[in-house]
């Protein structure tokens, strides 16, 4: 996993650089810092389905570009250039089983800024009618349970606007998302956009959106492992009682979802296979 983390960092640097239009960093490497600075935002989709480990792999190549870009300016104060953004800030949760101070806490934009899919003003404006509030609690982490509109307009500020942005995020703790929990600060240049349907091509906001990335990643494994991991995720955050549960969850959701997403794809320019590494474990990541 590491030579490929390693060779996908070094790619997705290239192809930043390209989009910038300056010359290889390759004997350049001093001048990335002005370059990167000046430039707008390169976006990176990363995608696969449920169980892929895209989060662990997301977080680890941010680490290694940042790590990049502090090499070739070594003096540079803030010098994190690149930032992951987890599409699960906007996953929805049926509104009717929200608490008031959940719902006050909360808060649902208009399209032109960050939103958090937790209300029934934004389970409206999903590309698909949701169903009924058992179905949505089952069915979470489909498609249709996201706030597309408002993922979409959140990308297409990234590239229209130079300043900082506020992104939602996702509590493992409540399970719910928590609006403004991430900024997307003026030298955050590269953009991680990690999460099932970054690169999804069904659904007009979606399709927007992914038209919008730059590089899209594929992090691919296997339904069986990608099983065993649900599985052991599920229990071990306290979503399912028992075996059973976990695999019942993951059969009539997880694997469904991920089989939409690689029907439904954009292709993608790069390709990382997912393999078992303690070493990049992330406990909390999410489908």
């Amino acid at each position: 996993m590491d030579i490929q983390l390693a060779a996908t960092s070094a790619a997705i640097t290239a192809a930043a650089d390209r989009h910038f239009q300056e010359a290889s960093l390759s004997g350049h490497h001093q001048e990335y810092t002005d370059r990167v600075c000046r430039r707008g935002r390169f976006l990176v989709g990363i995608a696969g389905r449920p169980g892929s480990g895209k989060t662990t792999v997301a977080r680890a190549l941010c680490v290694l570009i940042n790590r990049h870009y502090r090499a070739s300016e070594p003096a540079a104060e803030d010098a994190d250039v690149a930032v992951v953004v987890g599409l699960d800030g906007w996953s929805a949760r049926p509104a009717h089983s929200l608490s008031t101070a959940v719902l006050t806490r909360l808060s649902v934009s208009d399209s032109s800024g960050p939103s958090v899919a937790s209300s029934r003003a934004v389970l409206d404006r999903f590309d698909v009618s949701a169903l009924d509030p058992a179905e949505a609690h089952r069915r979470r982490g489909a498609a249709w349970t996201f706030d597309a509109a408002g993922y979409r307009a959140f990308v297409e500020r990234l590239l229209r606007e130079e300043g900082e942005l506020a992104a939602p995020t996702f509590s493992h703790t409540t399970k719910d998302p928590v609006a403004g929990g991430l900024s997307v600060l003026p030298r955050h240049k590269i953009v991680l956009l990690e999460g099932l349907y970054t690169l999804l091509e069904h659904g007009a906001h979606w399709a927007a959106a992914a038209r919008l990335v730059h590089l899209p990643i594929l992090v691919a494994v296997g339904p069986e492992t990608a099983q065993l991991r649900l599985v052991r995720r599920h229990l071990r955050a306290g979503i399912v009682a028992d075996p059973r549960q976990a695999i019942h969850r993951v059969a009539a959701n997880d694997l469904p979802n991920g089989e939409y997403l690689l029907a439904n794809s954009r292709q993608p320019a790069l390709l990382i296979t997912s393999i078992d590494d303690p070493a990049l474990a992330a406990p909390d990541e999410a489908p």
